[in-house]
């Protein structure tokens, strides 16, 4: 188990800009580098203009909306409280101003994992050196050799990820048209038969790979167990005090729990927490993606 508290981490700007505009990262936590579960779990906050164009991801996203509005368009603009699920091959854009998100970002079902920002930093120095980031979009430098397929102009993160693993990105057949948009205050508590005290609010499943999101509300005194039966497992504190595994948590905590773990939650005052379940792969698909991921990025160095 691990326990991160937010308000000890300090915003920091990006160290890229293939993206337009101001937006911070407070960096929460991480995944393992290269793995199929990699992840990247943080808040980001914006101001004055952020700017993104219509673009799409070989991975995909969670957004809980804190403050402001994020997005662009009524089908795919998180408002406060709202949550949105960002699936891989979904497009969006984003325009926006003076906002605060949470925002997990984690390899889709279809297992071509996730580049973590460390790499995305040190991938856009590196082709900073070839060309221009400007709205977003990478423009690469007069008289610049293609290979074959490649883009003169491309989106940023795209042109960042074909140069991290030198082949062509490559995206699974679309589930989904758009962002699917979650309103959790319209969802019913519903009490745990097991635990006095304790509701919860289940938001959507999604896929073979059960990604859920749901909700859990503690009262005063209440406790109850959460586990992760087979992948890692968010709970994200909105609101209360508490302890988790016997680690006191507070707004804005985050908690993860490892495929198999468990951990009792306790609350000191009432407590409601966002709890995120990664997808689940058998040890024998992860194996197989993983090494698919380094087999194509070898063939391709």
């Amino acid at each position: 188990m691990r326990i991160v508290h937010a308000d000890e981490v300090p915003y920091k700007k990006p160290r890229t800009n293939h993206r337009e505009g101001d937006i911070e990262f407070k960096r929460l936590m991480q995944g393992k580098p290269g793995g199929v579960q990699n992840f990247e779990f943080l808040i980001a906050k914006t101001g004055g203009r952020f700017f993104g164009p219509r673009h799409r991801h070989n991975f995909e996203q969670i957004r809980l909306g804190l403050s402001g509005a994020l997005g662009k368009n009524k089908d795919d603009t998180i408002a406060p409280g709202q949550i949105g699920y960002y699936p891989e091959n979904c497009y969006y854009q984003i325009d926006s101003s003076d906002s605060e998100i949470v925002l997990i970002q984690f390899a889709g079902p279809s297992g071509w994992g996730y580049l973590s920002y460390d790499q995305l930093y040190a991938g856009s120095a590196e082709l900073a050196k070839l060309g221009t980031f400007k709205d977003g979009v990478f423009f690469r430098n007069p008289g610049t050799n293609l290979a074959p397929g490649q883009k003169k102009n491309q989106d940023g993160y795209e042109a960042i990820w074909e140069h991290v693993y030198g082949r062509p990105i490559e995206y699974p057949k679309p589930r989904y048209e758009a962002p699917v948009l979650m309103n959790p205050d319209n969802y019913p508590w519903l009490p745990d038969a097991g635990a006095a005290g304790v509701a919860r609010r289940h938001i959507a499943s999604f896929s073979e790979r059960r990604i859920e999101i749901a909700q859990i509300r503690l009262d005063a005194g209440a406790r109850t167990a959460e586990t992760a039966p087979a992948a890692p497992r968010f709970l994200f504190v909105t609101e209360g005090t508490g302890s988790a595994g016997g680690t006191p948590v507070r707004r804005h905590s985050l908690v993860e729990l490892s495929a198999g773990e468990r951990a009792e939650i306790a609350a000191d005052a009432p407590l409601v927490a966002l709890t995120i379940s990664l997808p689940a792969f058998g040890a024998d698909e992860i194996a197989f993606f993983e090494e698919r991921n380094r087999r194509k990025t070898s063939a391709a160095a």
